[in-house]
Formats: C-alpha cells, sequence, structure tokens
C-alpha cells in the first residue's frame, strides 16, 4: 500500500453506484482503494468489519437494500450502516471522512414544485425506504466523525436493475424487451432523474471538501419530468414503439419530491452536467441486450 495516497473503503462497490465509483477511483490512480469484501466482511457483523475500516482515511457508504420487505430495508439500511460506523468507532486509528449516499426520499412527497432545500423541515417520508435512509442520516450524525451525507434524487445509468435501481432501468428494460410498461395513474407524475456519472462526479468532489464536521447536500438534476415525457422521449430517439397500460387514468395519488441544488453548486462547485436525453442515449441501448 502506498502511504502517500488517501485509502479509501468503499461499500456496495459490486452495486450500481458502487460500482461506478469504484471505476472512476480506479481511472484516476488516485488512491488506494479498499471494496469491503463480501467473503470477509459483512454490515451485519460488526467484528468482520475490523479490516475494513482499519487504515481507511474515507469511507463510502454506498451499500444498501433498494426494493425489499420492511423488515430487510430496516435491517440492511439502518443495522448495515450502525454497524460500520461502530466498528469505525472501534477500530480505525483515524479521524475518518464518512461519506453517505442517502436519497430524497427521506423529504415528504409534495404536490407542488417548489424545491426543497436541505434545511426545510420536510421529514415525513412515505416508504420504509425513506425512513430507513432518514434513520441512517439520524445514526451517521451521533459519531464523532467528518461526515458527508448526499441525498440523492432518482439515479439512471448503464448497469442498474430493472425492478430494482430506478423506473427508467424498468421502463427501459420492457420496452428493449418489447414488453408491456404498466404506468400506475396517468403518467403524469413527475420524478427527478439524474444520471450516474453526474453522481459520480459529486462523489469525487466530496473527497478533497473540507467538511465542517457534519454536511448535508441534495443531488438532483432540479427539474421534474414525467413518466409520459419520458416515454416520449425514449420513442423519439430509438424510433421505436412502446406498450403502455394505463393500470388508471387518474393522476397518481403520490406526490414527488424536487431539490434545490444550490448549496452543492455554492460549496462543491457542483452541477448537472448530463440531461435527460444524452443520458438516455447512453442507458437505453444497455438494456438492449440485458439479460
Amino acid at each position: 500500500m502506498d502511504q502517500s495516497k488517501l485509502s479509501i473503503g468503499i461499500t456496495g462497490s459490486h452495486g450500481f453506484v458502487g460500482s461506478h465509483l469504484t471505476k472512476a477511483l480506479e481511472k484516476s490512480g488516485k488512491y488506494d482503494l479498499v471494496p469491503l469484501a463480501r467473503k470477509h466482511n459483512n454490515l451485519m457483523d460488526e467484528k468482520s468489519l475490523k479490516s475494513f475500516v482499519s487504515g481507511r482515511d474515507i469511507i463510502f457508504h454506498t451499500a444498501g437494500a433498494n426494493r425489499d420487505t420492511n423488515a430487510n430495508l430496516i435491517r440492511v439500511n439502518v443495522l448495515g450502516t450502525l454497524n460500520l460506523l461502530e466498528a469505525i468507532k472501534h477500530y480505525s486509528e483515524k479521524k475518518v471522512k464518512f461519506i453517505f449516499v442517502s436519497s430524497i426520499q427521506v423529504y415528504t412527497p409534495s404536490f407542488s414544485n417548489l424545491a426543497i432545500k436541505e434545511e426545510d423541515q420536510h421529514f415525513f417520508p412515505d416508504s420504509a425506504f425513506g425512513i430507513s435512509k432518514m434513520t441512517a442520516e439520524k445514526l451517521v450524525c451521533l459519531y464523532d466523525l467528518n461526515s458527508i451525507i448526499f441525498r440523492v434524487s432518482n439515479i439512471y445509468g448503464p448497469f442498474s436493475k430493472p425492478h430494482y435501481n430506478s423506473v427508467i432501468a424498468t421502463f427501459c428494460y420492457l420496452i428493449a424487451n418489447n414488453k408491456t410498461v404498466q404506468i400506475n395513474g396517468d403518467g403524469e407524475q413527475g420524478r427527478d432523474f439524474i444520471y450516474i456519472s453526474d453522481v459520480v462526479d459529486a462523489l469525487v468532489k466530496a473527497i478533497d471538501y473540507k467538511c465542517a464536521n457534519k454536511e448535508v447536500f441534495n443531488m438532483g438534476s432540479g427539474k421534474l419530468t414525467t413518466l409520459n415525457k419520458f416515454i416520449k422521449i425514449i420513442k423519439k430517439l430509438f424510433k421505436i414503439d412502446a406498450k403502455i397500460k394505463y393500470i388508471s387514468h387518474r393522476q397518481e395519488a403520490s406526490g414527488c419530491v424536487l431539490t434545490n441544488n444550490e448549496k452543492i453548486h455554492s460549496k462543491l462547485n457542483w452541477e448537472p452536467k448530463v440531461n435527460l436525453e444524452n443520458g438516455l442515449k447512453k442507458t437505453y441501448p444497455f438494456f438492449q441486450n440485458y439479460k
């Protein structure tokens, strides 16, 4: 190990966000990377994490459950985070910088297009996933760490999993395989979609950012796109038809979250570079060959 390089641990390095982050950091050649080895390290077992946290300067926590039973969402996202934090407390020789990938689902869904700021008190998640991320965030803030929490919107891109990572992954997979896309509602519900390279860009910028003990950043495109518009873009870009079935022609009852990006732009000099059309040009072909 090169002592002159920062030692960076990454949980979830085989997952969607973690794998893209790992590739970007490997490509830079500037860091000693230590992915969490699932054969030896288990987020459900604090003692097994000793070798993973020991000697690390920075730990990216990208691992977690996305779509699962409520019990597993709480177990993996809350208890897994707690065990990791306890391992750092007991086994790390340094004050670790802890970078946590959370979600905009910690916020209360809204029926307005008002963008939520980090300091706004809108913490009433409407899902077990949102509750698990909110709880994990609060745990991070209990520990003596230089911590950065990113509340990320709906991430999409190549290597995401249909029926798991995002609605874009699911819809691209279904359309590419000539299957019917089922939409709950009239398709006019909006979502804030962000391309994976923009997410990785922010995470990499966080490495050199001198955080003031605890920092929270929203991270999204800053735009809402309806599901109908997304499908229209896909059809136009790739000159294809799509089988769409609306379960109900009424607007979906659930709200959405649009985040304000002013803080992350100001402090990290970050803004999204890939618009939805260009992101889909890179994403849809992946699902044409998806197995």
